[in-house]
């Protein structure tokens, strides 16, 4: 007979993630101290959750969970709403963490699970919770999805396939790629062996039922303002295509871009290698590295006025 595992040797992993979690939150907390306008999507953003005014580019649930703070915290000016929704983006961080470590305990060791776990703090984990912006949310959720959609497989029960459907609508309400995960998760549901199996209609049927019902719950303003969400939306599937490629300079953007982000579209690796490079040797790279985003930017500021950044003297 194996003796009984202690309540401390069970949950020391957990506990060890919540450290692992809480770190990169703490970091992240003393880097959010930066001007409002730097980044010109979190300005419109909390346009949006301070007037209500918003355009539907991306799905409401995290203007809706800023509007619940900001009702709790009431903040004085826009500066401190900026912090505010910030600090929501920074906890939304530690939960991806928490959640990469939750996801992986379900098919690895401990030890393992931890290693997955800080291997989710990455510079791209750095960048999206500086800015209030729905990447880190849908991540999140995303994480916590797969995980939840693995416990049903493992183990069928109407509670889970709510969970799962919940989990993915709020996937899709963070934007609306998340959703891409309902098509994957009932496939998995009909095709993957399971206890049960002639429930599986019945537990596709809930996640999708769950999943849709969440998500039109959290864009109930959309819904009353169809022809601008469903511009906002057609404005995104054609920047999803586009894409943005031209790097910007740290001392711009305070180190809240990708390493790609851009004002012109198609530019692609060259000039990432450059922004990479940052300060090539020799004046001829040195002029290539300058020219190109500076034309870039000129161009784009005739197509796409609104991708500017506005800079200080």
């Amino acid at each position: 007979m194996r003796p009984r595992m202690s309540w401390a040797t069970r949950s020391w992993p957990t506990m060890a993630a919540l450290l692992l979690a809480a770190l990169p939150v703490a970091v992240t907390l003393s880097l959010i101290d930066y001007p409002c306008g730097v980044a010109w999507d979190e300005t419109v953003k909390l346009v949006g959750v301070s007037k209500g005014r918003y355009a539907y580019y991306h799905p409401l649930f995290m203007i809706d969970l800023a509007q619940g703070a900001a009702l709790v915290v009431q903040p004085p000016d826009m500066p401190s709403l900026a912090h505010l929704v910030r600090v929501l983006g920074a906890l939304a961080g530690g939960v991806m963490v928490f959640a990469t470590f939750t996801l992986a305990r379900l098919v690895l060791p401990d030890l393992p699970a931890l290693a997955a776990a800080a291997g989710a703090v990455t510079p791209l984990f750095v960048v999206h919770a500086r800015i209030f912006k729905e990447d880190i949310f849908v991540a999140a959720f995303l994480v916590l999805a797969l995980a939840a959609l693995i416990r049903l497989l493992q183990e069928p029960a109407p509670h889970r396939a709510i969970l799962l459907g919940l989990l993915v609508g709020l996937a899709a309400g963070s934007k609306y790629i998340g959703v891409l995960i309902l098509p994957f998760a009932i496939i998995a549901i009909l095709l993957v062996p399971t206890p049960g199996p002639e429930r599986r209609w019945l537990r596709t049927g809930t996640v999708t039922a769950t999943s849709i019902g969440t998500f039109l719950l959290i864009m109930l303003p959309a819904i009353r303002r169809i022809a601008r969400w469903e511009r906002g939306v057609n404005f995104e599937l054609v920047h999803s295509v586009e894409g943005h490629d031209v790097p910007l300079p740290l001392r711009v953007t305070w180190g809240l871009f990708h390493l790609r982000e851009s004002l012109w579209p198609g530019l692609g690796t060259p000039l990432f290698a450059l922004g990479l490079i940052g300060r090539p040797r020799g004046h001829a790279a040195q002029a290539v590295s300058r020219f190109f985003p500076l034309h870039a930017a000129a161009r784009a500021a005739l197509r796409h006025p609104r991708h500017l950044v506005r800079l200080r003297a």
